[in-house]
């Protein structure tokens, strides 16, 4: 996500929210088709394999590079990258970015958020600040939240009426076009208020799935159905979400923190059913209340489509306020938009006057 141009984030994020969703669809059918489970889990874990040729072809984050002071790595990377996309870039571009970044940490802690140069960032850092604790706090939550309820309604599918295999696969497709749809609303609507949406529709399906009489199946089976269409939207959009929320010096943190939490609640998600034991529809009451929560707590972050992404805590700590930008969110905008082409590629040229060029990433 750190290589990707803002025009480009949103598209790359759902390119790769669709991969689970394809790998279901294929698991079902392998299940159909053979049925000893070995040969099964043969089948399904051996091309795992290939993704170690991944380590040959992905760079490392230009962003990255340069917030750590590895500026000829980072020139390198970005050669490669603009090579790649048959893009000569200008030696002034280079000297711009670099001088814009140059001496924009500082080891001083200004407003309780510690210097930003040739230091060693923590789990701390994500919780130090009021603005980065609300961040990592509300997005801990609703990651949690709609885990708990994706598992839990995934779990349910062997409950519904008609085939399992059937159900699994056309839960798959469902999934798929849930997806496809929420890049659609992302673009249109933004992030926060995609999720607010979707989670809200996922919460409302649990709740009326509950209420269904016994008698009515496949009633039951369209409503779990929309239920599932909204949990995937929700977490195919958060997937992005907490990637453009969290600064880069802290990202990987921030993101695998959110995934680990999140985690507990497809832990808890399968036994949630033993709730039926109790009242039979307490569990899907449950889904759909934790699903609401999630709405409710999004409400309380910053907007992130179209916005650079933030690279420092100090830009952490400002996202989404009326402050000014530091010095390396701001060489974020290097480049200017001069022109767009039908396919979609942009046209950029920089502050200086220098030439125009292809905005290859966004650093």
């Amino acid at each position: 996500m750190e290589t990707i141009g803002i025009s480009w984030r949103m598209a790359f994020g759902i390119c790769t929210a669709l991969a689970p969703s394809v790998g279901y669809a294929l698991l079902g059918t392998l299940a159909y088709v053979i049925r000893d489970w070995r040969i099964l889990q043969l089948a399904i874990t051996s091309p795992g394999v290939l993704s170690l040729i991944a380590w040959w072809f992905i760079p490392e984050s230009p962003r990255w590079l340069l917030l750590n002071n590895k500026v000829e790595q980072w020139r390198e990377a970005i050669q490669r990258i603009a090579e790649y996309n048959g893009v000569e870039m200008s030696p002034k571009i280079y000297e711009y970015v670099e001088s814009s970044t140059a001496g924009s940490g500082s080891n001083d802690e200004v407003d309780g958020i510690p210097g930003d140069s040739t230091r060693n960032y923590s789990i701390l850092d994500l919780v130090r600040t009021p603005n980065m604790r609300k961040i990592t706090v509300a997005m801990i939550i609703a990651s949690l939240n709609t885990v708990c309820v994706y598992v839990g309604l995934l779990f349910g599918t062997s409950l519904l009426a008609g085939s399992h295999y059937v159900n699994f696969i056309l839960g798959a497709c469902v999934e798929a076009v849930s997806i496809l749809t929420a890049g659609v609303t992302m673009r249109r609507w933004g992030r926060k208020r995609s999720v607010v949406a979707f989670s809200l529709l996922a919460g409302v399906s649990c709740v009326a799935t509950a209420v269904v009489p016994n008698g009515l199946g496949q009633v039951t089976t369209a409503l779990a159905t929309v239920g599932r269409f909204g949990v995937s939207s929700t977490i195919s959009i958060l997937d992005i979400y907490s990637t453009e929320l969290f600064p880069t010096v802290v990202r990987h943190m921030g993101v695998g923190t959110t995934i680990l939490v999140s985690r507990v609640g497809g832990i808890v998600a399968p036994f949630l059913s033993l709730l039926g034991n109790v009242w039979r529809p307490l569990p899907l009451l449950t889904l759909g209340v934790l699903s609401c929560v999630t709405s409710m707590v999004v409400t309380v972050l910053p907007e992130t489509h179209g916005v650079p992404l933030p690279n420092t805590l100090e830009d952490g700590e400002n996202f989404g306020r009326a402050s000014p930008p530091s010095p390396m969110c701001k060489s974020n905008f290097a480049a200017i938009p001069k022109k767009t082409f039908a396919d979609g590629r942009a046209v950029y040229e920089d502050r200086a006057q220098c030439e125009w060029v292809e905005l290859v990433t966004t650093v």
